[in-house]
């Protein structure tokens, strides 16, 4: 408390913390998607993704996320996959790939 001359006078400190998500949620991306965006087929972004993974820019853990599918039964089916990529790398894709700004 700080004094004051006015022996009456209270002085308050309100403190506040908000909490939030220490990692925001991004978008991500799965073949089909990019495929479409980068008009090519999804067969050759995994063939990209292949090569990436012996470069200095391979992907770090969280940037690729393999999701799986229901099967026919309506439970998730061991054999259907999907690949999820996260926005930031989908660009790091993009300047090796199709912009070729960034030399393997």
């Amino acid at each position: 408390m700080i004094a004051d001359s006015h022996p009456c006078t209270l002085h308050i400190q309100i403190r506040q913390t908000i909490r939030m998500r220490t990692v925001p949620s991004e978008r991500r991306y799965s073949l089909a998607e990019l495929a479409l965006l980068w008009h090519c087929q999804p067969h050759t972004i995994s063939n990209w993704l292949w090569r990436l993974r012996k470069s200095p820019w391979a992907p770090q853990p969280g940037h690729i996320t393999t999701r799986r599918l229901p099967g026919k039964s309506g439970r998730v089916s061991p054999f259907r996959r999907t690949i999820d990529i996260r926005a930031d790398y989908v660009r790091t894709i993009a300047e090796v790939f199709i912009e070729k700004n960034i030399r393997l």
